[in-house]
């Protein structure tokens, strides 16, 4: 067999909660036979069962498929701030984006801003760090939902989700979403050149 997608994270690293896998495929034409292969890269349990969802989506956004760590798409975090939007085409997409915070007081803080289009079908916005460095062990960090944070030196990826169930989303009401980042500069002190009468 040719390996055509895998993922693969250390898991029960994000506390109680362990990190579902997910890939993500574009076909090359209408019609192909693809097998999915689920299988422990260590240890293993006869009892501990997992569950296996599939969805087929006839329309995607130029993102895809960037469905877990390994292919998250690089924003440049810089002065500027970033932007993108997106959609979740199904409640088992999974958007994962990677930006760089600088040590530098440019990047005091982060000032997010975050926004959707659907009515019906909610999302979430995680942040982890990964703490392997040949390997993907996600440590969520947390959730944002807009507002400032404050993030130390380093590299963190953003995970976007849909909230529902393959039974509970509403295939009418695709949620696009629209997530900007920008630096927030420290200020240690106010200089008052000219005062006006």
């Amino acid at each position: 067999a040719n390996t055509i997608k895998l993922s693969d994270y250390v898991t029960s690293v994000s506390g109680t909660d362990v990190l579902e896998e997910s890939i993500g495929y574009i076909a090359g034409n209408n019609e192909e036979t693809l097998y999915l292969c689920v299988y422990a890269t260590s240890g293993g349990s006869t009892s501990e069962p997992y569950t296996l969802e599939f969805s087929i989506d006839t329309s995607f956004d130029n993102g895809e498929p960037n469905e877990n760590a390994s292919e998250a798409e690089t924003l440049s975090l810089s002065v500027y701030g970033t932007s993108v939007t997106r959609t979740l085409n199904s409640p088992l997409d999974n958007d994962w984006y990677k930006f760089t915070v600088l040590d530098s007081p440019e990047y005091y803080k982060i000032k997010a801003d975050l926004s959707s289009t659907s009515e019906n079908n909610g999302y979430t916005v995680e942040i982890f760090q990964n703490l392997g460095s040949d390997c993907y062990a996600m440590s969520r960090l947390g959730f944002i939902t807009g507002g400032m944070f404050t993030f130390s030196p380093g590299t963190y990826y953003m995970r976007i989700k849909c909230t529902e169930t393959l039974s509970s989303f509403d295939i009418s009401d695709i949620p696009t979403y629209s997530i900007s980042l920008l630096p927030i500069s420290r200020i240690d002190r106010i200089q008052i050149n000219n005062v006006m009468y």
